[in-house]
C-alpha cells in the first residue's frame, strides 16, 4: 500500500491534498486536513493504483475529519464498478451532501474513453448552479461530446451482463498473475486488490533500483509496466491486467525475462 501523505499544487486545485494512504493514518490526515492552507481533499475511491475500497466507517470518518476542518471532498470514483469478493462500494456521497462532489464516468469499466463522456454529482443545488455558471456562461463548456452521453446510458441501461462477464475475465487473469509470480517471481509481492483491474505489486525484494528496473524491462524483456515512482513509490509497479489472457501471458513472460537477464 502507498502509506504516503502527497500534498502538491494541483493545475486546478491549488489548495488541494492528494491522499493515498492506509486506513491505519488517521492521524497523518487528520495532521494534514487541519493546516489552514488545505482547502480541498482529492478522494479517490476505489483506489488507484491500489485497488482499496473503502469501507463505510473509513468513508465516515473521512467526512467527519473534512467536516470538522472545513474541507472540500471531491471524490473519483471512476472504478466503482469493478469490484471483487466481499468488497463493497459506497459512494462518500452516502454520508454527507454537504461540500462534496463526485465525479465518475463509465468509460473505464466500458472501455469507452475514446467517445469522451464523464459526469458529476453536485448534490447542493446553489452550489450546481454557480458550477454550470461557470462551466456554460464562462467557459461556454456547454456542449458534451453526444457519442459519450449515449454510450453511457447505454452501457448502464444495458451492460449488467457485460459487466458480470467482465469481472468473472478479470478475477481469472489476476488468478493467472498471482500464480505466476508465486512461481517464476516470488520476489514480487502481490495481493489481490479489492477493486479495478490494476495489479500493484511490491518488487522491493529485487534489490533493483526503480531506473535499473525499467531499463531491464522496457530495453530487455520489450515490456512496458508503469513504474510505482509514478505514484510516489519507487518499490512498486502497477500492471494493468484487463487485456486478453495471452496477452497477459506473453507480458509476463517478457517481465520475467527482463528481470532475469
Amino acid at each position: 500500500m502507498v502509506n504516503t501523505i502527497l500534498k502538491e499544487a494541483d493545475l486546478f486545485c491549488p489548495n488541494s491534498v492528494r491522499i493515498n494512504f492506509t486506513i491505519y493514518h488517521w492521524d497523518t490526515l487528520k495532521a494534514v486536513l487541519k493546516q489552514t492552507a488545505t482547502k480541498i481533499l482529492l478522494l479517490t475511491n476505489p483506489h488507484n493504483p491500489t485497488g482499496k475500497v473503502f469501507s463505510d466507517d473509513e468513508l465516515k470518518h473521512i467526512v467527519a475529519l473534512c467536516q470538522q476542518y472545513n474541507v472540500f471532498i471531491i471524490s473519483d470514483d471512476i472504478h466503482k464498478d469493478i469490484v471483487y469478493q466481499k468488497a463493497a462500494y459506497t459512494p462518500v456521497t452516502e454520508f454527507t451532501t454537504k461540500n462534496v462532489v463526485l465525479c465518475c464516468s463509465a468509460t473505464k469499466t466500458f472501455n469507452t474513453p475514446g467517445l469522451i463522456g464523464a459526469y458529476l454529482f453536485e448534490p447542493e443545488a446553489e452550489l450546481r448552479e454557480m458550477f454550470l455558471c461557470e462551466l456554460k456562461q464562462k467557459n461556454a463548456l456547454s456542449s458534451a461530446s453526444i457519442l459519450g452521453i449515449e454510450s453511457q446510458m447505454a452501457a448502464y441501461n444495458t451492460g449488467s451482463d457485460y459487466l458480470v462477464q467482465l469481472i468473472t475475465y478479470l478475477q481469472n487473469n489476476f488468478d493467472y498473475l498471482s500464480t505466476f509470480l508465486k512461481s517464476q517471481l516470488p520476489e514480487i509481492r502481490f495481493k489481490q486488490p479489492e477493486a479495478t483491474y490494476l495489479a500493484w505489486m511490491d518488487v522491493s525484494q529485487l534489490g533493483l533500483t526503480a531506473e535499473k528496473l525499467q531499463d531491464r524491462l522496457v530495453n530487455t524483456g520489450r515490456v512496458g509496466i508503469m513504474s510505482g515512482t509514478t505514484y510516489g513509490d519507487s518499490h512498486y509497479l502497477r500492471m494493468n491486467i484487463a487485456c486478453p489472457i495471452s496477452k497477459l501471458q506473453e507480458g509476463l513472460k517478457r517481465m520475467e525475462y527482463g528481470i532475469r537477464s
